[in-house]
C-alpha cells in the first residue's frame, strides 16, 4: 500500500499546480491548465519528472522531506547532496536528474 510522503505546491498566478508524492514513487500532479480548465489530474513516476520541474519542486520542498523526495526522484540514479539551504538546493549535476 502506498503512503503519502509529501505535498508540494508550485501554484502561480492563481493557477494550481500541486504535486503529491507517494512512497511507491508515483506522483499525482493536480493542476489548472487555464482558468476555465481546472483540476486536471496526471499520475506519473517521480523519476520521470523533467529536470526543471524536479529543481522547482526541491526548492519548495519542506527541509525535512528533501531526502525522501530526492530518493523518489532519483530511482536507479545516485545523487550527491553537497549542501541544503531552504532557498536553494545544490546537487552534483553529473549524476543529476536525467
Amino acid at each position: 500500500m502506498k503512503k503519502e510522503v509529501c505535498n508540494i505546491s508550485l501554484t502561480k498566478d492563481c493557477l494550481d499546480n500541486d504535486y503529491t508524492f507517494y512512497s511507491d514513487g508515483t506522483v499525482f500532479n493536480i493542476y489548472d491548465k487555464q482558468h476555465t480548465k481546472k483540476n486536471i489530474i496526471t499520475e506519473l513516476m517521480a523519476n520521470a519528472l523533467s529536470p526543471e520541474t524536479k529543481k522547482k519542486l526541491l526548492e519548495k520542498c519542506p527541509i525535512e522531506k528533501i531526502e525522501a523526495i530526492i530518493n523518489l526522484m532519483s530511482t536507479n540514479q545516485s545523487i550527491s547532496i553537497y549542501g541544503i539551504d531552504r532557498k536553494k538546493i545544490i546537487w552534483d549535476g553529473s549524476e543529476g536528474f536525467n
